[in-house]
């Protein structure tokens, strides 16, 4: 091999491998004939080249959020490395019974391979911005070398979790110079946030505004003297966080726990529990003059007299 004599095979031998050599090399190969009396052929040469390697990406790993998936891996240790290629197959999205027994559902469109193009990199990681919550996702990681050649790849699952409930804070109110009450907040920057008034939904806007603008004619009181108005911070893909109620101008954050209209509810629903008790009461209290005033009635209506 490149002038140099490598092995003597018996005369049977009908194919050598050669072992050891370095990739992208090309080696010219002579063949002699060897014969008795020390006779030699001139021989048969080829030339070949060695083949550039294809190496899979190792220690690939996921770090799954509600909103975020982030791969990393570890590139291979080749000059003939050039880039990664990055697919992905949605598995399924997990219902209450697949949360709590750990079931995982696969979509029914999902082909033989499945996998879509997502994205090409010759770095170590790649954040997939894409993804929803409570969702099972397949990862496959390629490798391409310089020729174009790309591996067989490696896979790797994982879940994204739920999406956190908002929360509002930061709260405040002002009136601009129509009157008309400006009311914003320091979070959240994400979603959007419902406003009620009266119970009933006003409007919604994207909480990245951080502000709305309820007009002075549309804003109503309740029983305490607070606004009759809550907001309702919903995440980006539609998780509701608790109501908070709108502070006067000037306040910064809830003093009122509940509207008129809960107090007054909330009122009845004593009376409504405490009724029998308080004529239980009335009636033990006041029997005698009770039963007095039954027995002058029943007389009177008769035209007699009470006994004394």
């Amino acid at each position: 091999m490149n002038g140099n004599l490598i092995s003597s095979l018996d005369k049977n031998a009908t194919s050598y491998e050669f072992n050891n050599l370095n990739p992208n090399v090309s080696y010219t190969v002579k063949v002699v004939s060897k014969y008795s009396g020390g006779y030699s052929s001139i021989g048969q040469t080829a030339t070949a080249k060695t083949a550039i390697p294809l190496e899979d990406v190792t220690d690939l790993s996921a770090d799954a959020k509600y909103d975020s998936i982030k791969l990393s891996w570890t590139r291979p240790d080749s000059d003939f490395f050039s880039h990664v290629k990055i697919y992905r197959k949605k598995l399924g999205q997990k219902s209450f019974w697949d949360q709590l027994f750990g079931a995982t559902a696969v979509s029914a469109a999902t082909t033989s391979d499945g996998y879509t193009p997502m994205f090409e990199t010759n770095g170590t990681y790649w954040t997939d911005l894409t993804v929803t919550p409570d969702t099972t996702y397949s990862y496959k990681v390629t490798s391409v070398n310089i020729e174009g050649n790309e591996s067989q790849g490696v896979t790797i699952e994982t879940t994204t979790p739920s999406e956190p409930v908002p929360t509002m804070s930061g709260v405040a109110t002002t009136q601009n110079q129509n009157g008309d009450y400006v009311v914003t907040w320091t979070s959240p920057t994400k979603g959007t946030v419902k406003v009620l008034i009266n119970r009933q939904e006003y409007t919604v806007v994207d909480a990245a505004t951080q502000q709305v603008i309820i007009p002075k004619k549309d804003m109503r009181l309740n029983f305490f003297g607070g606004y009759e108005a809550k907001l309702v911070p919903i995440g980006e893909f539609g998780t509701e966080g608790e109501a908070v109620q709108v502070p006067t101008v000037g306040e910064t954050k809830i003093d009122f726990p509940f509207s008129f209209n809960d107090f007054i509810q909330t009122v009845i629903n004593i009376l409504v529990w405490a009724a029998p008790f308080i004529l239980l009461s009335f009636v033990l209290v006041f029997w005698r003059p009770i039963v007095e005033l039954i027995k002058k009635m029943l007389v009177n209506a008769k035209g007699g007299r009470v006994k004394q």
